[in-house]
């Protein structure tokens, strides 16, 4: 046999090899399980963690998406507020411009008042100033008064043109009367004269005048004439107008009505308008 050869001391270091082998194997192989039971362990653990984790991402993923949609409406939210800040905003500046164009007219307007105000308030003094100084020239018992913001001083044709009571000659002591209104006219140049003369005459023969109203129409353009021609007043400010037997008593009268220069008066109101 092949361990007929070696000796007893070689077959104890053999067996003593062997034994030592085998018990170095034996211990790793308990030290490989043991590490094998450790790995597991971690791979248990590690598995653990795996799922937590992925149960920590879905739920932080469900928290993405809620979180998103909650901006998306606050977006909207934000969006939508916006548009009606923008709107109201709007809206407010039409009515400020609206409320402010609106005061605007009414200023406007207020200033157009005052204006007329004003005229009105400049007429009547001037009327009053015009009747005091013909009652202190002409004396209380003149027939003077006011009508229609016109100061009317009536005068008998006697005086104007004597007793023919078909004449339209001016009599000379007519310059007294016809010169008072004449000063007063150049010291108030915003005023006009409006003179209206009255006639009843009877028995008209051929020629002129041939009736009563061409009678009142030449005394009326007779004053009229005298006041431009003699006194000084220019002739845009008189006006000449027969009147005929309308309006008569019985005796026969001339209206001498000082007014105001309403055609002035209406352009400033026109220019006050578009103003």
């Amino acid at each position: 046999m092949i361990f007929s050869h070696l000796t007893k001391q070689t077959l104890v270091g053999i067996a003593f090899l062997l034994g030592a082998t085998t018990l170095a194997m034996g211990q790793n192989k308990k030290e490989l399980f043991a590490e094998i039971d450790q790995l597991e362990a971690e791979l248990t653990e590690t598995r653990s963690a795996l799922a937590t984790a992925r149960k920590n991402e879905a739920a932080s993923a469900a928290k993405v998406v809620a979180i998103e949609a909650e901006l998306a409406d606050l977006r909207q939210t934000n969006a939508t507020l916006l548009t009606n800040l923008n709107r109201i905003t709007e809206e407010s500046s039409k009515k400020t411009a609206s409320i402010s164009e609106s005061l605007s007219n009414i200023q406007r307007t207020e200033r157009q008042l005052r204006s007329i105000s004003d005229a009105l308030t400049r007429i009547d003094s001037t009327t009053l100033q015009i009747l005091t100084d013909l009652k202190k020239t002409m004396g209380e018992s003149a027939r003077i008064g006011v009508s229609n913001n016109m100061v009317v001083l009536a005068l008998d044709n006697t005086l104007l043109f004597g007793d023919n009571d078909k004449s339209f000659a001016l009599q000379d002591n007519a310059s007294t009367y016809l010169g008072t209104i004449a000063e007063i006219l150049k010291r108030y140049p915003d005023t006009k004269l409006s003179v209206e003369s009255h006639a009843n005459a009877l028995n008209f023969e051929k020629g002129a005048p041939a009736d009563n109203l061409e009678l009142s129409a030449l005394r009326a353009v007779a004053i009229g004439r005298k006041m431009s021609a003699s006194l000084g007043v220019k002739e845009d400010r008189v006006m000449a107008i027969g009147k005929g037997v309308e309006g008569l008593n019985i005796e026969t009268t001339t209206r001498l009505a000082i007014r105001p220069n309403y055609e002035a008066f209406f352009k400033t109101l026109k220019d006050n308008v578009k103003n």
